[in-house]
């Protein structure tokens, strides 16, 4: 059902617009006979669609136009007036108006106009969104994708003003300056590269593409220097930046509380949803993850008492074994691919020639992630108690990517940091 408030100070022009209106199923309308009165009924109720007369006493159209769009930024306000003229047409859209019609109505005219109105509301409520993010965090982002193709410092600039001065990225100057910076550097080694911003409801994701020729260790080691809480991906060719909206996304949040921000996470399949209609019949498979994991149990004990380097490669066959299971399931492709980069950096730590304290400390952290995969199993196939299927992506992804970065700690010679001003 949508609402719509019709604004005018004519009860005859009123009862025009409701007539033209009937022609429209799943409609509720409403009266108001000045702008005075149009901004009481939003304080009792949120109104869809609002045709807003412009010369009207009291408070004019101009005047409640920006009041509620400063409220109710989500309300489509269309101006409907008798004046003609540019300077109020422009003052109206400056006010939040997002179309303007003419009197007298024209009938066609105004049947498809209304038509338009109508879509984008609907679109607007179910939120679809595309499902084929670059991003590896979120699949399903907004339609609107920015993209900047640097091969100069000045579209570096360029970046800069859109994301900083134009409002785009306003919060996140800490990390549109890192992303400058890796620019900078992307530049020196004359590599173009591309910039993609995408968006949903929660954050904002940037991948920097064709991003090779910076050791991930530095950048894993400068992300946790300058952004230490930033949620990041790497992999050979792109680096992957989500940047919560209403809240920096720490990567060190205790089990309460990220199960806390799962749970109150909108929009989302819950667990007993999520297998009734996409996994039943994997279910058999998705039990043989069990016993993958008290496989893992095992040889983490070994390899925290023995330290021997060969227990690593038995748990990089524990891990591509779940990674098997983890292709076949729909919605977790993400935690796949961390899953992924993870058995390559196992199969890679034998030709590090660790320390045994750094092999104890690499089981703690793998004990930690097997305690999330536990619970993240448990939680959606098991008790199929969870509210939202991806309640524990975060700390997922983060136990698996930032495991490289706490191991392979390094100290940055002054030659391999970036230019950050």
């Amino acid at each position: 059902m949508v609402k719509v408030l019709v604004v005018d100070d004519n009860e005859d022009n009123r009862l025009t617009l409701e007539l033209l209106l009937e022609e429209f199923e799943n409609l509720t309308i409403k009266e108001a006979k000045d702008g005075k009165e149009a901004i009481e009924c939003f304080n009792e109720e949120f109104f869809d669609l609002v045709f807003m007369d412009i010369l009207m006493p009291n408070i004019d159209g101009f005047d409640a136009t920006q009041k509620i769009k400063q409220n109710h930024p989500k309300a489509m306000i269309v101006a409907i007036s008798a004046l003609d003229d540019e300077f109020s047409k422009d003052r109206m859209l400056l006010c939040g108006a997002e179309d303007y019609l003419t009197k007298p109505i024209e009938h066609h005219l105004f049947h498809q106009r209304i038509k338009n109105y109508l879509s984008i509301i609907r679109y607007r409520k179910e939120g679809i969104k595309q499902e084929n993010a670059i991003n590896p965090f979120q699949k399903s982002v907004f339609f609107k994708r920015v993209a900047f193709f640097i091969n100069c410092e000045a579209g570096l600039a360029e970046f800069w003003d859109d994301a900083l001065n134009e409002g785009r990225l306003t919060l996140f100057s800490d990390e549109v300056r890192f992303v400058y910076g890796v620019g900078l550097w992307l530049l020196k080694l004359k590599k173009p590269f591309k910039i993609l911003i995408e968006q949903d409801e929660d954050a904002f994701y940037l991948t920097l593409l064709n991003a090779s020729g910076i050791k991930r260790s530095i950048l894993s080691n400068l992300i946790k220097k300058h952004l230490p809480n930033i949620l990041y991906m790497f992999d050979d060719n792109s680096i992957y930046l989500k940047l919560t909206k209403n809240s920096k996304e720490s990567i060190s949040l205790d089990e309460e509380t990220r199960e806390l921000l799962g749970k109150t996470h909108h929009g989302s399949m819950n667990a007993k949803e999520y297998v009734e209609s996409s996994v039943i019949s994997l279910l058999p498979k998705i039990e043989s993850l069990e016993s993958i994991e008290d496989a893992i149990d095992m040889n983490l004990l070994e390899l925290s008492q023995t330290h021997n380097l060969d227990t690593i490669l038995l748990l990089a066959d524990n891990f591509k074994e779940y990674h098997s299971v983890l292709e076949l399931l729909t919605n977790f492709n993400h935690l796949a691919f961390a899953i992924e980069s993870l058995i390559e950096f196992l199969c890679s730590i034998k030709d590090k020639n660790p320390s045994n304290d750094k092999l104890v400390e690499l089981s703690n952290m793998l004990l930690d992630l097997l305690h999330d995969l536990t619970n993240w199993r448990e939680q959606l196939f098991v008790k199929q108690e969870a509210v939202n299927i991806h309640y524990l992506d975060a700390s997922l992804l983060n136990s698996c990517m930032q495991i490289r970065a706490v191991f392979d700690d390094k100290v940055i010679d002054e030659g391999d940091d970036l230019e950050f001003f």
